[in-house]
């Protein structure tokens, strides 16, 4: 009478996120977020470049990653 115990067992081991896939999902995530930002950052840096007399060419006020 092991096998049904051993069936639920798996179902709650399918269910669930350890503890590595966590910290491997928050990771994923967080490299796309800071890609993201230096994509924003680098876009600015063209543009202020370009004609540096814009009004948003101080300190960078866009999208931050982890915020």
């Amino acid at each position: 009478m092991k096998a049904p115990f051993q069936v639920a067992g798996k179902a709650v081991d399918w269910t669930t996120t350890s503890q590595e896939e966590s910290d491997r999902n928050y990771g994923r995530k967080m490299r796309k977020q800071e890609a993201e930002e230096g994509k924003q950052r680098k876009e600015l840096a063209k543009r202020c470049k370009k004609d540096p007399r814009r009004g948003e060419c101080g300190q960078y006020q866009g999208y931050r990653a982890g915020y």
